[in-house]
């Protein structure tokens, strides 16, 4: 592999979607959508490089009967009592003239 070939397999591709997830306890709280696209918002923002902006895609989801991998490992909401929650995000360049077609 040439350095051309390197850094071009290095390079991040824009736009990409990518997801979050996260878990919380059940307790019969309403589920607000701003509220949830702010705390999907915190918990992805450290996935983002500097040059990295991140667009939420549609609302949060909320899952309660099937089991998902979160951090590694599958959480069952049914047998844990929990919640999960994950959002959709399109992460773009933050200067326009870097793209995915250079």
């Amino acid at each position: 592999m040439t350095n051309e070939e390197s850094t071009k397999a290095e390079k991040p591709q824009y736009p990409r979607n990518e997801e979050v997830m996260w878990k919380v306890p059940r307790d019969g709280r309403q589920h607000i959508s701003h509220v949830l696209l702010a705390e999907a918002s915190k918990r992805f923002a450290p996935q983002l490089a500097d040059n990295e902006q991140a667009t939420p895609v549609g609302q949060t989801s909320i899952i309660e009967h099937h089991a998902h991998e979160i951090d590694g490992r599958m959480v069952d909401p049914v047998a844990e009592n929990v919640t999960i929650y994950a959002q959709l995000f399109t992460v773009e360049a933050k200067d326009p003239g870097i793209s995915s077609e250079e």
